[in-house]
């Protein structure tokens, strides 16, 4: 009797055992699919980060793209009214140096005029006077348009070296 309770109890210690290992291996088997699948989810998790810091990266790259295509269009603009403003610039000092030279003839030729044509040569000399305050006039309002239209030149050229290290700033991220 004593070796039946023996043999018994020895089947029940193997039996709890084999259930105890039978046990820890499904909670393993359970566990290996949990582990896996989180594993797939931390993936789609930085993928999905991935894809969220791309798709920022690529929306500001567009928009400084953008930027930078409308502040081209007004730096052209500006480099285009400064060529203006030189040209009427150097027409203007061209006419005024015209009339700088065509007055000191005029005054020259005063002191040897005869009478009658001493009076013509005033009134042109005074109309020279004239001609020449009014091209001064227009040669220094065109310099201070020249002036303020070089200093925004200047400006966007700054603006658009920025916009240009930004934009290779973004390429390079």
């Amino acid at each position: 009797m004593r070796r039946r309770v023996l043999i018994a109890s020895s089947l029940i210690v193997a039996l709890a055992t084999c259930a105890g290992w039978l046990a820890q291996t499904r909670l393993r088997a359970a566990q290996q699919p949990t582990s896996d699948f989180s594993a797939v989810a931390n993936e789609i998790r930085l993928l999905r980060v991935a894809v969220e810091n791309a798709t920022r990266a690529q929306t500001q790259t567009q928009g400084l793209s953008v930027y930078l295509s409308a502040h081209q269009s007004r730096f052209v603009q500006t480099a285009s009214r400064l060529d203006g403003i030189r040209r009427e610039l150097d027409a203007a000092s061209e006419s005024v140096q015209n009339l700088i030279e065509r007055l000191a003839e005029s005054q020259q030729a005063l002191p040897r005029a005869t009478a009658e044509f001493r009076n013509e040569l005033e009134g042109h000399i005074a109309d020279l006077k004239r001609q020449l305050t009014v091209a001064t006039t227009t040669e220094q309002r065109l310099r201070a348009r020249e002036t303020t239209l070089l200093q925004d030149f200047q400006q966007d050229e700054a603006t658009w070296r920025d916009l240009i290290a930004r934009l290779e700033q973004s390429i390079k991220r």
